[in-house]
């Protein structure tokens, strides 16, 4: 009965907001939605770390809606898809794979958000929260290799220094130092040769 209800709430916030033409008012699906979704999930009994997930993958059309409608409504649904990225992604932190799974979830949409709109900066939140996705995924999945972990970083340093443009130095030198400088340092404390 509370997902109806949520649901109910939602249907008639978003219908007073179009009738009034008052993007305002769809505000408060950035509240309604998550509960909308938990009520969901709970129904369905899914476990904490499916719920995170549930709560992340709805964001997705949500996110979808925001990048389709005009400036004056996005912010309404750009809110609603950031609640579900945050409680999704605390939700799924019981799971180290649930948890990279939000995370390559909310950086798949942030940095697509940025690729967009051509915001620079907002791509390179979603190029970290990728990269800690892909880390998550390695913790939970036991991986022993050294590289491994520090690949994706040298990756997103590597397209940090092409958009910032200038010399080697600047544009390639951070990537190779961070690869090259962690397989040397394994190596001087005893690890394996093989790189």
């Amino acid at each position: 009965p509370g997902a109806a209800v949520a649901g109910l709430l939602l249907a008639l916030a978003l219908a007073d907001a179009v009738r009034l033409d008052e993007p305002a008012l769809a505000g408060t699906a950035a509240a309604l939605v998550p509960l909308v979704a938990l009520e969901l999930a709970a129904t369905l009994e899914l476990d904490p770390a499916a719920t995170g997930l549930f709560l992340c993958v709805a964001a997705v059309p949500v996110t979808g809606v925001a990048a389709t409608v005009t400036r004056r409504w996005a912010p309404p649904a750009l809110a609603t898809a950031l609640v579900l990225l945050a409680i999704g992604t605390a939700v799924s932190v019981v799971d180290p794979a649930a948890l990279g799974t939000a995370l390559l979830i909310g950086g798949g949409l942030t940095l697509g958000g940025g690729l967009l709109e051509r915001r620079a900066e907002v791509a390179l939140v979603g190029g970290a929260l990728l990269t800690a996705g892909v880390e998550a995924h390695f913790v939970a999945a036991e991986v022993g290799l050294v590289e491994a972990y520090v690949a994706p970083v040298a990756v997103l340093l590597l397209v940090l220094g092409r958009w910032a443009g200038g010399s080697s130095w600047v544009t390639d030198a951070p990537a190779v130092g961070l690869l090259g400088g962690t397989a040397l340092l394994e190596r001087l404390l005893g690890g394996g040769g093989g790189h």
